[in-house]
């Protein structure tokens, strides 16, 4: 036994089923004293579930400040809350009778009672993995546990008998945990007065298994189940004079081994977590134990560091249940059944993934799941990122339709990249073989013939054991030092062999610089000037502009605001280029608020070296992000005039008429909406807005780099890093 968890969740849907190995087979079983118990029914090795055997179920929200009077007179025995949170049932025994008859009812937390036809009923549990419900029922001579569907208005189906037995049985329990990937219910029955034991039954039936043992310390041999954690198997029972504790399941042994003494002379007694009648149980997805004490408003909430937070409400009479989101407590209150709404960040979820011991207070004050870096700055955490793996979204954003439009564009690009634009690209590498006949030529015919072994996957060669390599290396042909790392393939690039070898093919022959003799020459031939633009022209829709001459030509359209005294010598040194790389009003925001050592300080903010995303939504018109950036003056105060200046400038709304455009409008409307649902805290839900616009701006930089240029303010990836990080 040990203090409460002080971890967060543990383990994720595909790992439930090692975290919670079959607590009913594998350890020693020791009875209570003078208990005949059942032979424990063997298991198989515990296995992980496929994730699809976990259902997702559409959770319903459960409405507060709802009360409904029960029957005059009656009492509470039991009640549970419909995993999708359609409707709670309640078990309630009136003293009109002797001995009082028990009735089952339905809720809706809109109309009153309704009545099910149920006799003899003590307890009630809902299974969370298909809704159906698990009964105790107490007849003449036997308890029984069966398990059956309910409508919410109160129409009963029995599916079969799980447990029947002589002996009473009380403290239900339908845990969200499999166990052999099979659903098992617990109860504790009776041995002896005033002492019960915890068993566990298949919810077909069969020989129960002993769960509990005696305890070490206080009155020995009765313990009643509470509550089993949903992602680490940890048990919460209660024993007759009502102390809670908490046991760890033991993969080794197989089991909680509840009770078993202390054989290490050093470990402490066993001690409970709670004395004097409260009841714990643990929230929906584990992240805290909820604390009820008798006579007490309201419940408290233990989080996982050990601070309690108080949610305030009326004084249950008996321990309230959580609605399966848990955002919603349902109990017995004075005034009848009462629902009351629980304010604290708690995600609405079952489970949650594995979280670092270093991000409980961020999860604890947010809501979110955070995971820390060893990288030293978020851009080179964003650039290890594989590129040779395209069906892995750059980021992943909690609206998953905009996942589907970036699978849509990359698909697209992909396939026009590979049946339209590599073809026409050999075909204008063809007519610059052919052009480059005269004697001044010699070099761009070397490149033009290198070009067509990199297309076809021939690096046997030294220049191409370069490109293969990605080394930085002096290039005879290019007459330059060249970086060969930036023609490894990324994005789209990496999805097939084929257009990896293109991408190096055409970012090879992207590095031509023609002199003014060599390019007078070439632009004298019309074939190859139509083959250039045919194939430059092939993927303009996915390009919103540029800042580059063409080869021979203007090929797209120069980026309007582009400020000619601001451009980089990148562009000025070389501005014709094979591809014109692409422009959009992305790279000119983030460039116009960072420093640039080479520009005049008008160009951009001295002193500040990299950039957020949130100047890029700053710029479309967010005001969140303004709010969120105001510290950021006092730092660098020539950034406030910038900021206006941006955003007077883009803030409007973005044109559609390219696919680059279109989903740079889908980012500004994201980023900029204003409406905020009823029942959520504003400020939380304008911030998820932001880092869902830029998570979704990341998967378009990611693939849109392939074809455009960085820029002077960083790497794009390094920008979109730094983007994502700053809205937390």
């Amino acid at each position: 036994m040990r203090r409460l968890p002080t971890r967060p969740l543990l383990a994720s849907i595909g790992a439930i089923g090692l975290a919670c190995a079959n607590p009913f087979g594998g350890g020693p079983v020791v009875p209570a004293p003078g208990t005949p118990v059942p032979a424990p029914e063997v298991l198989a090795p515990d296995t992980a579930p496929a994730p699809s055997r976990w259902p997702l179920t559409p959770m319903a929200r459960v409405p507060a400040d709802r009360v409904v009077p029960l029957p005059s007179g009656a009492r509470l025995l039991d009640l549970d809350v419909h995993p999708a949170g359609r409707f709670a049932v309640a078990v309630t025994s009136g003293p009109a009778e002797t001995p009082p008859v028990t009735r089952v009812w339905t809720w809706d937390f809109v109309g009153a009672l309704a009545p099910v036809p149920l006799d003899g009923v003590e307890e009630v549990a809902f299974s969370p993995f298909d809704g159906s419900l698990y009964v105790v029922t107490h007849g003449a001579d036997a308890w029984t546990v069966t398990r059956g569907t309910l409508a919410p208005g109160g129409a009963w189906a029995p599916a079969g008998t799980v447990h029947t037995g002589e002996a009473p049985l009380s403290a239900l329990v339908a845990p969200f945990v499999r166990f052999d990937d099979e659903e098992r219910v617990l109860f504790a029955r009776a041995h002896a007065p005033g002492r019960t034991e915890v068993l566990g039954v298949s919810r077909w039936g069969g020989a129960p298994s002993t769960v509990t043992v005696e305890q070490p310390v206080g009155p020995a041999g009765s313990a009643a189940p509470l509550s089993v954690h949903p992602a680490t198997g940890a048990l919460l029972w209660r024993d007759a004079q009502g102390g809670v504790f908490v046991h760890d399941w033991d993969r080794e042994a197989g089991g909680w081994r509840v009770g078993e003494p202390a054989t290490d002379a050093a470990l402490p007694p066993e001690a409970p977590v709670a004395t004097g009648g409260e009841v714990w149980t643990w929230s929906p997805n584990g992240y805290y134990a909820i604390v009820w004490a008798p006579g007490t408003a309201g419940v408290r909430f233990r989080d996982p560091d050990g601070t309690l937070h108080a949610v305030s409400g009326p004084t249950f009479l008996a321990a309230p249940v959580s609605a399966a989101n848990g955002r919603t407590l349902v109990g017995w209150t004075d005034a009848g059944l009462a629902t009351v709404a629980v304010p604290l960040p708690l995600a609405a979820v079952r489970f949650l993934g594995a979280v670092p011991d270093a991000t409980r207070v961020a999860l604890a004050s947010e809501g979110l799941a955070v995971t820390a870096t060893a990288h030293a700055g978020l851009d080179a955490a964003y650039e290890a990122l594989p590129t040779d793996a395209p069906g892995a979204p750059v980021f992943a954003s909690v609206d998953g339709l905009l996942d589907v439009v970036h699978a849509g564009y990359r698909a697209v690009f992909a396939k026009v990249a590979r049946d339209v634009s590599k073809p026409r690209f050999a075909a204008f590498v063809d007519a610059l073989d052919a052009a480059a006949t005269h004697d001044d030529e010699k070099r761009v015919y070397e490149i033009a013939r290198t070009t067509k072994r990199l297309l076809a996957g021939d690096y046997a060669f030294p220049e191409g054991e370069r490109v293969l390599a990605g080394v930085l290396a002096e290039s005879e042909l290019h007459r330059a030092t060249i970086d060969f790392a930036e023609l490894r393939p990324r994005g789209p690039y990496a999805a097939s062999p084929e257009l990896q070898r293109y991408y190096r093919a055409f970012r090879y022959l992207d590095r031509l610089d023609l002199t003014e003799e060599e390019r007078a020459h070439l632009h004298g031939d019309a074939a190859l000037v139509t083959a250039w633009k045919g194939w430059v022209d092939t993927l303009a829709p996915f390009v919103a502009g540029t800042r580059y001459d063409g080869l021979f030509g203007d090929a797209w359209p120069r980026t309007a605001y582009v400020r000619p005294a601001c451009l980089p010598p990148a562009v000025t040194a070389h501005p014709r280029r094979v591809y014109p790389l692409a422009w959009g009003m992305d790279g000119e925001i983030l460039e116009r608020t960072v420093a640039h050592a080479d520009l005049d300080d008008v160009c951009g903010v001295p002193e500040r070296v990299v950039p957020s995303g949130l100047d890029l939504l700053h710029a479309l018109g967010s005001a969140e992000a303004a709010t969120i950036q105001r510290a950021e003056y006092a730092r660098h105060p020539r950034l406030e005039g910038v900021h206006i200046a941006l955003r007077s400038e883009f803030a409007g709304p973005i044109p559609s008429d390219r696919l680059v455009t279109a989903w740079m409008g889908i980012v500004q409307r994201v980023g900029t909406a204003t409406h905020v649902p009823e029942g959520v805290d504003p400020e939380r839900w304008r911030r998820r807005l932001l880092e869902t616009a830029l998570a979704s701006w990341a998967s378009l930089r990611h693939d849109g780099g392939t074809v455009g240029e960085f820029g002077g303010a960083g790497s794009a990836r390094g920008a979109t890093a730094a983007a994502v990080g700053a809205v937390g």
